[in-house]
């Protein structure tokens, strides 16, 4: 789909591929006896949008939506979507969706409204696939209008060009004089002062509140670069969404390279990911996927980004169709999304399909849930986040063996954690040949094989979406038997004393 894929150079791109503290008693017993609970937090439910790719107003769940992106809250706590293919501003107020603003009564040539450039009254206004959106203390809304290279401006039901002219370039000055190349990403400080990521250009702008446009950060030109320091010295690649800290830290998901940067101190640096050599052909680094310490963590072209009060950093990690966290501690975890495009919801995750943009608010996660032409909404306390067990990539699996015999995990892989090879409790006792018994009065796992019992209890069981996990050596030495851990081959080999 058009825009499935990052925005359009003039270069060739190839197709992108596709500790836990215990929680609640009763989730651990549920987990040991067989029964299944939904992760807390980790299912986003359907919010707004009937799947459908269309346009129509109505009840939240009945409204149809195409394409929707950038996702912002107002004074009055409504949600405000930048509904991109239908080239309009929506509102999600209670249970119903409205237009605040733009207008088409015609199509293209690929079947989409078709969008047009106008300026005037909210309801005969025209946008081209707009993306960003932010609302100031005043409760004006601003959007990047993306495919109008420009920055437009709600208020008082009139729609107006707040910085750009509607043809594409690079120029600093103020209004109709600046020009832009494809902004996509907003953010806002409380001075009003708007952040643009200006997309095609690889820069960051700066509007004030009067309407003067600066170049903020990166040097511009068509094609993109990776270089951290000054700020005007520092290259960005097709950056896309932005995020502003209280403390004056501006992030940036700077797609082209997979990374996530920050501004701060007129300075830029690179906070997580880690960026391959480009693709060939492409100016683009490998989209991948991993979590883990956020140097060594992996995106694929993340669009949307958003920040919780303790420090929490949410991104949309687009064309892995996930929801990424990245905590204080330093850490990358998928929080939402199994990596499969889809819009099923199951019991304990759910499948999202282009995650592009993000809204933490009051509490819940809202997600742009694109090609699934609607949002997803994720109750969230960012104190406690949700961590999904994710696969590793194949060349990077761990493979246990037990007396030469390779053991499947199916539901939930080996992982490593602060050094331990950490598997779940109730599939490897078995494996083992034992039995699992939770004793709900003592808080304890009971492991039985044969006349052996051994019992498990904090700090060496934990939780990790619903499953019981026991380091490995732990379980298995006290199980009598030998454990050896082979760092070329990401392997550990079991073998019985008696063997």
């Amino acid at each position: 789909m058009p825009s499935a894929q990052p925005l359009p150079k003039a270069r060739f791109r190839r197709a992108a591929p596709g500790r836990f503290i215990w929680p609640a008693l009763f989730l651990l017993i549920a987990v040991l006896t067989g029964f299944s609970l939904p992760a807390s937090g980790s299912v986003p439910t359907f919010y707004a949008g009937s799947g459908e790719f269309g346009y129509q107003d109505g009840s939240r769940l009945e409204a149809d939506f195409r394409f929707p992106y950038g996702l912002t809250a107002n004074k009055d706590n409504q949600i405000i979507v930048a509904d991109s293919h239908n080239n309009r501003i929506r509102k999600i107020a209670g249970d119903q969706v409205t237009t605040v603003a733009g207008f088409s009564d015609s199509f293209d040539a690929f079947g989409f409204p078709a969008g047009g450039y106008v300026d005037g009254a909210a309801e005969k206004a025209r946008f081209r696939n707009p993306r960003g959106i932010v609302v100031d203390s005043a409760n004006t809304i601003y959007v990047a209008d993306t495919g109008n290279h420009a920055i437009r401006k709600i208020s008082g039901g009139r729609v107006s060009t707040f910085a750009g002219n509607g043809r594409p370039g690079y120029q600093d000055g103020t209004g109709n004089q600046a020009r832009f190349n494809a902004p996509s990403g907003l953010a806002i400080d409380e001075h009003d002062n708007l952040y643009v990521s200006d997309t095609l250009n690889n820069v960051i702008r700066k509007i004030t509140p009067q309407g003067l446009v600066s170049t903020l950060a990166g040097q511009a030109g068509p094609n993109g670069g990776y270089r951290d320091g000054p700020v005007g010295g520092a290259r960005f690649n097709e950056p896309a969404g932005l995020a502003l800290a209280g403390n004056g830290a501006l992030y940036v998901l700077d797609s082209g390279n997979q990374l996530v940067r920050k501004i701060q101190d007129l300075q830029v640096s690179t906070l997580a990911g880690f960026r391959d050599l480009r693709e060939e052909e492409t100016d683009y680094a490998p989209g991948a996927y991993r979590d883990g310490a956020w140097a060594e963590a992996r995106f694929n072209f993340p669009k949307g980004i958003d920040l919780a009060p303790n420090g929490v950093i949410f991104i949309a990690d687009t064309w892995n169709h996930r929801v990424r966290a990245l905590t204080p501690q330093g850490e990358a975890i998928t929080i939402a999304g199994t990596g499969r495009a889809g819009r099923t919801a199951e019991t304990s995750t759910s499948m999202l399909n282009g995650p592009v943009d993000l809204l933490y608010h009051d509490g819940v996660l809202y997600i742009s849930d694109m090609w699934n032409n609607g949002l997803r909404a994720l109750p969230l306390d960012p104190y406690n986040l949700p961590r999904l067990l994710t696969p590793a990539p194949a060349a990077e699996r761990i493979r246990v063996w037990l007396d030469g015999e390779l053991l499947p995990f199916p539901d939930a892989e080996p992982y490593i954690e602060q050094g331990r090879v950490i598997l779940p409790l109730r599939a490897l006792g078995e494996k083992l040949g034992g039995q699992v018994q939770w004793l709900p009065h003592e808080h304890k796992a009971i492991v039985k094989k044969g006349a052996l019992e051994q019992a498990f209890a904090a700090p060496y069981l934990t939780i990790r979406e619903n499953r019981s996990m026991i380091p490995l050596r732990y379980l298995a030495e006290r199980m009598g038997f030998q454990v050896e851990w082979v760092e070329q081959e990401r392997a550990v080999f079991l073998k019985s004393r008696d063997q």
